[in-house]
Parts: structure tokens; C-alpha cells; sequence
């Protein structure tokens, strides 16, 4: 008589596994916090222009590409992350291939543009932190470079470091999966001036140096909390 043919008992480490899916692979503990800085380089070359509105993290040019921006999707932390910024830095730096054309604006006047008439707004949900780059003078994060005009390397206000930053009082959390917008905004032009009708506007003198090779990068400082997945 035909015995029933017995399977040799399995190893757990080889037992099939049930398939769990993604939205339901358990999740425990605080998570893993990093310390990170996030960024994006809006001008990064000779003969750029910047908008009146610049978004930032979302451009899809930039997204994705590590050189220019640390985020994979437009406007979101994915894989499940929480950021908590804690504020804003800028690194700008200028310097001039040729000689500058009639009006066009030096080195050092770039810099003075981007720290007196543009401004970073960071919104999530009901929440909006702004900056503007006169705040975080003191702190230093200039602008360096050759200057054609003065046949000369200059230094202005310390060299642009990521740990040049303006603080916010209280922390923006952006939570998992949601979106967040962040805007590059310029003042188009000086008010209550007597001058005002022949006043550049600063964004246009801006573009105008289109001989000046132009590096321009927004960090988000903050903690960056990542689930600790089990599945």
C-alpha cells in the first residue's frame, strides 16, 4: 500500500512570507531623526533669468537632480517623511566673465540686489514663515568672486556657508506625503521715491548682467524624521 508522501519540515528563514501591502507594513517607534538640509539652485550659470515669482522645490528641471535639488518629488518629502525646518539660509555667489555692458549692474551690486529686494515665503497649510536677506546680514554669507571693474578678488559680507541661516521663533512642521510651497519673490520696484518713475526695477537690473556667471541656492534647515519600517 502506497504510504502519503510526508514534506520535510521548512526553515523559517525559508518559509513563504504573506505578501503585506505598502499601506499596511507596520510601523513602530519615534522614527530615525536626521539632522538635513534641503536645497534648491533656482540660477546656476551665465545668461539665467529669474521671474518675478521663482517656485522653489518644485521645478521639475531641478527636481530629481541631486547637483540641483535634494527633493525627488515637486513640493513633498516622500517615502514617508516628516521635516521640521527651522529655518533659512541663502548662498549667493557672483563673478563677471567680461566687463559689464552700460548699466548693467557689478559683482557687488548683484549682491546688494538679491539682499534688499528679494524675499524667500515658505508656506504649508495656514502657516507662512517669511524672509528677507537683510535680516541674516550679521551673520555673514556674502557674495565672492572676480570683479572685472576692479581687476580684483573681492569678499563681501563672509563667504556664503550653509551655516549662514535666519532661524524662525517657531518651527514648521510639514508632515508626510502633504505638500508645502515655497516662492522666490523679488519688490518690483521702489516706493514713495521721488525718483520712482526713472527708478530701475531691481529684478530687471538683476537679468540684466547676463555677463555674470550667477549661483543662487536656498537651504531649508531642519530635522528630517524617517519611519522605521517592519515588512
Amino acid at each position: 500500500m502506497n504510504q502519503p508522501i510526508r514534506s520535510l519540515p521548512v526553515s523559517p528563514q525559508f518559509a513563504p512570507q504573506a505578501f503585506v501591502p505598502s499601506d499596511q507594513i507596520q510601523r513602530f517607534g519615534p522614527g530615525q531623526a536626521l539632522h538635513m538640509i534641503h536645497y534648491d539652485t533656482p540660477l546656476h550659470g551665465t545668461g539665467q533669468i529669474l521671474g518675478a515669482e521663482t517656485q522653489l522645490f518644485a521645478s521639475p528641471a531641478r527636481v530629481g537632480n541631486d547637483d540641483l535639488c535634494s527633493l525627488k518629488e515637486p513640493g513633498r518629502f516622500s517615502d514617508f517623511k516628516q521635516f521640521v525646518c527651522y529655518g533659512i539660509g541663502i548662498q549667493f555667489y557672483a563673478t563677471q566673465l567680461a566687463a559689464p555692458a552700460v548699466g548693467e549692474a557689478t559683482a557687488e551690486q548683484l549682491y546688494d540686489l538679491v539682499v534688499y529686494y528679494s524675499r524667500i515665503q515658505i508656506q504649508y497649510q495656514d502657516s507662512l514663515k517669511q524672509i528677507l536677506w537683510t535680516d541674516q546680514l550679521p551673520a555673514g554669507g556674502g557674495v565672492y568672486g572676480f570683479s572685472q571693474t576692479a581687476a580684483s578678488f573681492h569678499l563681501t559680507n563672509g563667504v556664503p556657508s550653509t551655516a549662514c541661516m535666519f532661524r524662525f521663533k517657531e518651527p514648521l512642521i510639514i508632515t508626510p506625503q502633504k505638500t508645502f510651497r515655497a516662492t522666490l519673490k523679488w519688490q518690483s520696484s521702489i516706493l514713495n521715491s521721488p525718483s520712482a518713475a526713472v527708478q530701475p526695477d531691481p529684478r530687471t537690473q538683476f537679468n540684466a548682467a547676463i555677463n555674470s556667471g550667477k549661483y543662487f541656492r536656498i537651504n531649508l534647515h531642519g530635522i528630517e524624521v524617517r519611519d522605521v519600517t517592519n515588512g
